[in-house]
């Protein structure tokens, strides 16, 4: 599953993926299996890395690299999870944040019920966080703000989207991961 962080007014070559997660269907237990893989992991990119020895790109930056290759940012993806982590990925879904959101909309009219749970900020406890709203920057490139209180509420597709995509508290991007996790286990 590969989340871009593509704009309205960005090509495919601009966009990286902030979302990086395998999922596994179909094992012997009959459960879902889902991994997250950090966006900041440094790994050898085919092609690109200096060695098979030097750990010197970003994993995210394989897929952008691969969209300025006649739009193989997949592919480059696929193959750097192949060589680094011995993954053989057979399918593979990307979204960005319309189709996401559009998604939600479209599969669950009333919203996905989400416990939202962040972090501390600056080392306090918060009851609310406001959140990049992407899909809402205006012409300018300005983007706003979305509140987003702590505790259980329906989220539609672009709040769903900013809460998973909120990384701003204590917890970073190790915050931002479960985030994801959690959003993808509450769609299945």
């Amino acid at each position: 599953i590969l989340g871009s962080d593509q704009r309205i007014s960005q090509g495919s070559s601009d966009a990286r993926t902030d979302t990086i997660m395998v999922m596994n269907i179909g094992n012997s237990d009959g459960k879902i299996k889902l991994v997250s893989f950090m966006r900041d992991t440094l790994v050898n990119i085919p092609g690109v890395s200096y060695s098979d020895y030097s750990n010197d790109q970003k994993l995210n930056v394989a897929f952008n690299i691969g969209e300025q290759d006649n739009n193989q940012g997949a592919e480059l993806m696929r193959q750097t999870l192949k060589d680094n982590f011995d993954i053989n990925i057979k399918y593979y879904v990307m979204l960005d944040f319309e189709t996401f959101a559009e998604a939600i909309d479209t599969l669950f009219p009333d919203g996905v019920t989400i416990d939202a749970k962040f972090g501390t900020v600056d080392g306090e406890a918060v009851s609310s966080v406001d959140v990049p709203d992407d899909l809402s920057m205006d012409d300018s490139g300005n983007v706003p703000d979305q509140t987003i209180a702590v505790g259980e509420q329906q989220m539609n597709g672009q709040t769903l989207l900013n809460y998973a995509r909120f990384r701003k508290d204590d917890d970073g991007d190790y915050g931002r991961t479960t985030r994801q996790q959690q959003v993808v286990t509450a769609i299945i």
